[in-house]
């Protein structure tokens, strides 16, 4: 089997002493530096203000640049409608929260308060390491994934054969600048989570003892994120005919997976808010 291009590029440039010298080693990496940065998009700087979040003048943007690339979305599937991202934003409010100091990454499941149209609230335990990376370097870049239902879908579904099996999903991805609360946003942020989540807890909640509250307040650490990019994947079908959509979605509502039954839901929710 021939090695192919790649393959004797390497050969020859391990093999020959005068291609290592220092400047043609610079000159290769810089050069696959540069593919992998165009592959990645990092070239791309994500300041998207999304149509849900406008003011008396117009969209709100976010003061803060990144250079994190956005979530690849088919055009078929990518939201831009307000409606959508409100629903998405209430109904599925616990996601992912990523982020990376020094090469590592962390990855720390929350539920999330959206206090505004770009700002998210959220507290996580003091003695979580990522939370002491936020201590330790303050303003970071940060990804916050929200997954809504997923269900596998056969090709039986299809009218024609030529087709092969695939996911439908929602999925939205926020990205933004993480700091952290001092103790009296973090008072107010347990405060706003009680009203928002289960405000019958209110009465209970204003019975516990100071003691107690201020024990565990020295146990958390609360953040919020300036949201500078929404990404709204909604991937259910839109590529298919009207017939392929109404045999997955009839699968789906009869299926005997639970997660099956709620993506079929989220679909019938997700057409009321075009009527």
């Amino acid at each position: 089997m021939s090695a192919g291009p790649f393959g004797l590029a390497l050969f020859l440039f391990w093999g020959c002493p005068s291609l290592r010298s220092g400047r043609a080693v610079s000159q290769l990496a810089d050069r696959s530096a540069l593919r992998r940065q165009r592959r990645l998009g990092l070239a791309l700087r994500a300041t998207v203000a999304h149509p849900s979040a406008c003011g008396p003048d117009g969209p709100v943007r976010s003061k803060f640049n990144l250079i994190l690339p956005p979530m690849y979305i088919p055009k078929s599937f990518k939201s831009n409608a307000p409606a959508p991202l409100q629903w998405m934003k209430e109904q599925y409010p616990f996601g992912l929260l990523q982020s990376q100091q020094e090469g590592q990454l962390w990855a720390t499941p929350l539920p999330f308060l959206w206090s505004g149209p770009l700002l998210l609230k959220s507290h996580l335990a003091l003695a979580n390491p990522q939370a002491q990376s936020f201590l330790k370097q303050d303003k970071q870049e940060v990804l916050i994934h929200f997954q809504g239902p997923y269900a596998y879908i056969s090709p039986k579904h299809y009218q024609h054969s030529q087709n092969v099996p695939s996911w439908n999903y929602l999925a939205l991805q926020v990205r933004g600048q993480l700091s952290v609360l001092d103790q009296l946003g973090q008072k107010q942020l347990l405060e706003e989570s009680i009203l928002a989540f289960e405000p019958t807890y209110w009465p209970q909640w204003e019975q516990l003892p100071e003691k107690y509250l201020t024990a565990l307040s020295g146990e958390l650490l609360a953040f919020q994120v300036e949201v500078t990019a929404i990404d709204l994947c909604l991937k259910i079908s839109q590529n298919k005919s009207q017939a392929e959509q109404l045999t997955i979605l009839k699968a789906l509502q009869s299926s005997p997976h639970l997660m099956d039954q709620q993506l079929a839901q989220a679909i019938l929710q997700l057409q009321a808010l075009k009527d």
